[in-house]
């Protein structure tokens, strides 16, 4: 097991506050901050991107953004979408853009060795075991960039408008030294679709983001990645501390 050490990212969430909201993006890093040796090297050594669905599901929370205990009911989609396959693709493309060596680790893994090989997690966070970080090694991959999230929730706020949350972590690791590198984190709350900002009941939203095999909720997960790798701050490339972007917050 690699040993992980990572600085605790605390979240603050308060419902009247979301009311002012129109889009948010935010992303803290991990101490020490990525090396700009390892940087490079991400740009020269393959480098395989995995992204983790550890929820298979999207939430909604319930009730008034001014009463206690709000409801969370969970919704299901892992039966008819893989997520944790086309999201590495995305993020695998997405990266190479970035100008990383990036290959999607379904390029070098089938699903059955993915799902076996990445199921231990420290504390919440994934785990490079010896069987997985020589898998990857055997195909010639120098890094792994893992990312995880929390999935998509959405709910309701003041104005009656309907916002959408998602965490996003971002770890690397080194595949010759099994060691974990760096650890950074984006987060982002925006409107959930542009039309039905306003006005629409739970129902409604729900069909959006169920309808066609969950269309709408797909729609919502690949537009706010699209955002994160916008150039600037609060993006990808920021938080990884690349050329160009400016420094993130340590």
């Amino acid at each position: 097991m690699t040993s992980l050490a990572r600085t605790n990212v605390t979240r603050c969430f308060a419902w009247p506050a979301c009311a002012l909201l129109v889009a948010a993006f935010a992303g803290c890093a991990s101490e020490p901050p990525l090396s700009r040796d390892v940087i490079n090297d991400l740009k020269t050594h393959g480098t395989v991107v995995l992204f983790s669905d550890d929820w298979g599901a999207y939430r909604k929370k319930g009730g008034r953004y001014n009463m206690p205990g709000p409801t969370i009911e969970t919704i299901p989609y892992k039966a008819v979408w893989a997520a944790g396959k086309e999201l590495s693709q995305f993020h695998a493309e997405r990266m190479a853009k970035l100008g990383f060596k990036a290959r999607s680790a379904y390029d070098f893994l089938s699903d059955d060795q993915i799902a076996k090989l990445t199921s231990e997690r420290q504390q919440g966070a994934p785990v490079l075991t010896s069987a997985l970080c020589d898998a990857l090694k055997a195909q010639d991959q120098d890094y792994l960039i893992w990312i995880t999230w929390s999935g998509l929730s959405w709910f309701p706020v003041i104005i009656g408008a309907k916002y959408e949350q998602i965490y996003t972590d971002y770890y690397v690791f080194d595949l010759r030294t099994r060691k974990f590198l760096w650890n950074g984190d984006l987060s982002s709350t925006r409107p959930i679709g542009y039309e039905l900002r306003f006005g629409h009941s739970f129902s409604e939203i729900d069909d959006y983001l169920n309808r066609d095999n969950f269309a709408g909720l797909k729609k919502e997960v690949f537009f706010n990645y699209e955002e994160q790798y916008r150039p600037g701050e609060d993006s990808v490339g920021w938080l990884f501390g690349l050329a160009g972007q400016t420094t993130p917050k340590r």
